[in-house]
């Protein structure tokens, strides 16, 4: 069992306004004293904060919450949203919304459009092929000058593919392709003990067992600022809708892997915070052990709060996202333009 401090993701800096509560730890019960939160671990050890500065509680594994503490989300308004410990999506409580049905007919309307769909999976696929461009430019730094540029000589080209893919198939395929020269990169960047192959949510590996892990957290830090935004999470562009999946958000989520989610992973791996041995193997399931994710949530918050220059200003990557949410509103509803986030 680990240290209360586990159970608070806030810095000082944060105190006052609202952010994510994670609960990681297997057996931890999460109550209710009044209107405050309380992790209570299994050797007895607790932590509690304030629910009016929780954005939203994320638990993680094995974790109760009593019907009281749900009760007083509920109140809030504060979505209480379950991950395995693989960080497979379980489900999500939220309050029932009484939010008005046109904006969700508009949305749909866009989204049944096969022109404006082309027009925003365009950028979004673009947006995130520029980035893994960029990232693999600044890793590259010390490769055969010859490599270096015969990698980005790659994803320039499947950029300028993306831009002018002629249907949503073709750009798919565009953005595989992409996806597979990047990550053959990423493969040469990381030790070789990490046992990392290929991309894969299905390999055991630990550098895959991180990217699931963080990608279901990326995925609910978005879905708060789609929902913000008055967006409908399953009404999406480029992937297709399935069953209630929020596949908006998986499409917004495009741009952001390799500035949020894998500098992340490579951190931890390469500075081997986390290897090999942070795979436990229990009752036939691979999966990371508690210690690296708890790493891996305090490494991915504080990626989030880093203030970086994106044309326009100093801004923290948390409120990049939201503004990303409001463009894309805008780009639905008003026919405005969205403009992605790209890599400086």
């Amino acid at each position: 069992m680990g240290t209360p401090d586990e159970y608070w993701p806030m810095r000082p800096e944060q105190l006052g306004r609202q952010v994510p509560f994670f609960v990681t730890r297997d057996s931890t019960i999460v109550g209710r004293q009044g209107h405050r939160l309380v992790a209570t671990c299994s050797d007895g050890t607790k932590r509690s904060i304030p629910s009016a500065r929780i954005s939203e509680l994320v638990v993680i594994g094995d974790i109760t919450v009593t019907a009281q503490a749900q009760r007083l989300l509920l109140d809030r308004g504060v979505p209480l949203v379950f991950l395995s410990s693989t960080g497979r999506v379980l489900g999500r409580l939220t309050p029932l919304a009484d939010s008005p049905i046109d904006p969700v007919i508009r949305q749909l309307h866009r989204s049944q459009d096969p022109t404006a769909c082309l027009e925003i999976a365009r950028v979004f696929v673009a947006a995130k092929i520029h980035n893994q461009r960029h990232a693999v430019r600044r890793r590259t730094r010390d490769w055969p000058v010859a490599d270096r540029r015969a990698a980005l000589r790659d994803l320039d080209r499947m950029y300028t593919r993306a831009c002018s893919a002629e249907n949503l198939p073709a750009l798919r395929g565009v953005e595989g392709a992409a996806a597979s020269r990047y990550f053959g990169v990423v493969r040469e960047l990381l030790p070789r003990d990490c046992g990392f192959a290929r991309r894969n949510r299905g390999e055991h590996d630990v550098v895959n067992g991180l990217i699931n892990y963080i990608s279901a957290v990326l995925r609910e830090e978005i879905r708060s600022r789609v929902a913000t935004a008055g967006l409908d999470p399953r009404i999406s562009f480029l992937h297709v809708p399935f069953r209630g999946r929020p596949t908006l958000v998986f499409d917004l989520m495009e741009e952001w892997r390799s500035v949020l989610l894998d500098p992340v992973v490579w951190s931890l791996v390469r500075l081997h915070a986390v290897g090999p041995t942070d795979i436990d193997h229990d009752n036939g399931r691979a999966q990371l052990s508690a210690r690296s994710r708890r790493l891996a949530i305090e490494r991915f918050r504080s990626r989030l709060s880093t203030f970086v220059d994106d044309g326009n200003g100093r801004s923290t990557y948390e409120e990049l996202l939201q503004r990303q949410a409001v463009s894309l509103r805008r780009w639905i509803f008003d026919n405005g333009d969205y403009r992605p986030h790209l890599a400086r």
